[in-house]
């Protein structure tokens, strides 16, 4: 498999909005850290080659130097550095001929800065591409893996059927499910998404007819799919988008965003897993606990009742091991851990709420989920889901449902209905919108 990066990087976000729980002026990371995180996440996964197309904001421009030594030296093997990002038809059909790999070659893709890889290992990856490429032999189809955005495409599996044949459910993606096993569910849906892997076949196929490509393609979104392409949605999360979901109203107590820990550059992150009081300076791992809801410096995460992350030891993202200097464990009850690592996984499972799940359905229609590390009792999971949201929480996701799948439904309803009906008035509509947003 190779790396495939083409990206910008700059502080400046494309759609600020669109994350309303962030803090729009104060961010703990620049996002050329956050970049630099990001690869050293991909930097535990066997390439064969990789490939960064990377142009910097005038601010990082000075550091260029410095990223590509960083870059050559997580990447010793067969780097290609080039000092812009592909944004034009001729730029991609060139960039991705790649005549020394094979069609059937995997290419994690990515158009994005801050998706790092977060799996404890890489057997599940590996495990996925062998799959896929039985898959794709067996079917004649092209099949991508989509690894991140996994609590909003885990609730697909519900929204396929939700909106599937309904006209006023358009602003959402439908799709069929072709196959549902221990390790993925297989999707009709199709996407070109800037973050997936792929073959170099694929890759080729969505610049294969310029009438799928708009004129500006810094980003593969904007391209048509080709009708000939399935997704595979894992069973398990791959990686992590670092800005987390709130864009899906995914709240933030749920999934926080992410951290760079401290002295991660430097390959001296302290840990420090269970215990009732925080050790100043260590990462604060307790499956118990709640987790820091916002972006908040190492020196601000003081609270003894909150910790940076509440995952299982043995799910210490594998690209931090090696960056690991000091470990302090102290004992938690085992059944503590399985009871909350369940609740956790429910939680995150039904944390999209655009017709996404309720526990009670999780459970049922991802059971694969809660099987990956323990093996429990369909009643042990009844119990666990019946206590994975307290009553405030099933009040505030309640009004989420409302709100970000009748609600936004039937906003999105009545504004395509003005569109073409009344296109002189959505004309001024925009164009008066464009002027409050300038003010």
């Amino acid at each position: 498999m190779i790396l495939f990066v083409n990206v910008f990087i700059t502080d400046e976000r494309g759609s600020p909005s669109a994350y309303k729980d962030l803090s729009p002026t104060h961010r703990i990371h620049s996002k050329f850290d956050v970049f630099k995180y990001t690869l050293a996440s991909y930097s535990v996964i066997k390439w064969t080659s990789t490939i960064f197309y990377i142009k910097l904001d005038h601010k990082f421009i000075p550091y260029r130097k410095a990223l590509e030594e960083f870059i050559y030296e997580l990447f010793p093997n067969n780097s290609k550095i080039y000092d812009y990002r592909l944004d034009s038809y001729e730029q991609w059909t060139e960039a991705i001929k790649l005549p020394e790999l094979t069609d059937e070659t995997w290419i994690w893709f990515t158009c994005n800065d801050d998706h790092p890889f977060i799996d404890s290992s890489l057997g599940n990856l590996e495990h996925l591409i062998k799959l896929a490429s039985q898959l794709s032999a067996e079917q004649n189809k092209y099949i991508s893996i989509f690894p991140t955005h996994w609590s909003e495409v885990i609730s697909s599996k519900k929204r396929y059927l939700k909106v599937k044949n309904k006209p006023y459910h358009r602003r959402y993606e439908s799709g069929s499910i072709l196959e549902d096993n221990h390790d993925y569910f297989l999707t009709t849906s199709r996407n070109c998404i800037s973050i997936q892997i792929l073959t170099k076949k694929l890759l080729n196929l969505w610049f294969s007819d310029p009438n799928r490509c708009p004129q500006d393609l810094r980003r593969t979104d904007v391209i048509t799919p080709p009708e000939e392409q399935i997704t595979m949605i894992p069973y398990r999360e791959l990686a992590r988008h670092f800005d987390a979901y709130s864009h899906s109203g995914v709240p933030h107590e749920i999934i926080p965003p992410m951290f760079i820990p401290l002295g991660f550059f430097e390959k001296q992150i302290k840990i420090q897993y269970g215990g009732n009081k925080r050790i100043p300076e260590y990462v604060f791992i307790h499956p118990e606990k709640e987790m820091i809801p916002q972006e908040m410096s190492h020196r601000e995460r003081q609270s003894n009742d909150l910790c940076d992350i509440n995952i299982v030891y043995e799910d210490i993202p594998l690209f931090w091991k090696d960056r690991i200097a000091d470990i302090r464990h102290y004992d938690i009850p085992s059944d503590t851990v399985f009871r909350n690592y369940i609740k956790q996984k429910i939680r995150v499972a039904c944390a999209d709420p655009r017709f996404g799940y309720t526990p009670s359905e999780a459970i049922r229609a991802l059971a694969p989920i809660f099987y990956q590390k323990y093996n429990p009792s369909f009643k042990e999971l009844q119990s666990i889901a019946k206590s994975a949201w307290n009553l405030k929480e099933k009040i505030l996701y309640n009004w989420r449902i409302f709100k970000y799948s009748h609600l936004t439904t039937i906003q999105y309803s009545l504004l395509t209905y003005i569109r073409l009906k009344y296109p002189s008035v959505w004309k001024l509509g925009k164009r008066i919108n464009s002027m409050i947003s300038q003010l």
